[in-house]
């Protein structure tokens, strides 16, 4: 436990929050030898990227994954940092690279400060981030139930921005412009082309937080240049959890519903994608700098602000 804790880097206190285990557990462990039981095991190897079942070999517990299924990995599941480490090695042979997560909920990272500063070095490398906030814009003043959607919706958005701006003021001067929030436009609907509010978006459901994320490369990797993943939170677990989705990894849905997921989200994400492929800056690299948008409204820099941008 001690040595793959000093591999992640990770104080006492950092591994306990991460896997959910006080620091008196973890204390035991590693200065008393203190064996652990099944479940405990099980927390520990998942939040040090480790194999549950070769750990609870290691601690002299039969590896039924009965003992920790609760806790068990999605297949190609890692800890968000350990996801933005590998892809600081990936970005120099493939950048610039495009990374679009879609806020359903408030950005895993707020509470990360590990991968806060390996977003630091990621954008100034060569990543560019499309924060998509899928939320729609009142335009009037909300009444009745429509007061909750917008309390819920304005607490999403404020703290995207203030993340959005949080890490742009850390970035190099000539890379803060590749980070930005898009918001979805006015939408026209019926044969008539009647132009009508963006559709009301489900708001997560408490079971857990959901931020489904799409990447693309400039040069294909493992034979693929895009990706989809989701960062996940379950409710009641401290845990965060990057989740590959496509290409496949061998999840219960997979296959067929898992490209469909893919072409899904690929799908909505269109337009910026390719306003990131198509322009290129002065610098020669990929972006949106001068990109029009039609589907999607660019938030930071922009002249003209959304009635929701103002109100926070």
């Amino acid at each position: 436990v001690k040595a793959a804790r000093r591999h992640k880097t990770w104080t006492q206190g950092e591994l306990g929050s991460k896997s959910g285990l006080s620091l008196r557990t973890i204390s035991l462990i590693e200065n008393k030898g203190h064996i652990p039981r099944p479940q405990v095991v099980g927390q520990l190897a998942t939040a040090l990227d480790q194999e549950p079942a070769e750990w609870l070999k290691l601690a002299g517990h039969e590896a039924d994954e009965r003992n920790f299924s609760p806790l068990n990995r999605f297949p190609g599941e890692t800890d968000p940092d350990s996801y933005f480490e590998r892809l600081l090695n990936i970005l120099p042979n493939s950048k610039p690279a495009l990374m679009i997560p879609c806020y359903t909920s408030v950005p895993g990272a707020v509470h990360r400060e590990d991968v806060f500063g390996r977003l630091i070095r990621l954008v100034n490398g060569g990543l560019w981030i499309a924060m998509a906030f899928p939320y729609p814009d009142f335009k009037e003043e909300p009444s009745g139930n429509e007061m909750h959607l917008r309390l819920f919706y304005r607490n999403v958005f404020t703290q995207i921005r203030m993340f959005a701006e949080t890490l742009r003021s850390a970035l190099d001067t000539d890379a803060r412009e590749r980070v930005n929030i898009f918001t979805p436009t006015a939408f026209t609907y019926n044969d008539n082309n009647t132009e009508g509010p963006s559709p009301l978006v489900l708001p997560t459901l408490g079971l857990g937080e959901y931020r489904p994320t799409f990447l693309k490369f400039s040069k294909a990797l493992n034979g693929t240049e895009e990706q989809l993943a989701a960062w996940l939170k379950i409710a009641g677990q401290k845990r965060d959890r990057w989740i590959p989705i496509y290409p496949d990894t061998g999840m219960a849905a997979k296959g067929a519903q898992n490209i469909q997921a893919f072409n899904c989200w690929r799908s909505y994400f269109s337009e910026i994608i390719v306003q990131w492929e198509q322009h290129k800056p002065a610098s020669n690299s990929h972006g949106w700098l001068a990109g029009t948008f039609t589907d999607w409204r660019r938030v930071l820099g922009e002249t003209r602000t959304t009635n929701i941008t103002s109100k926070n």
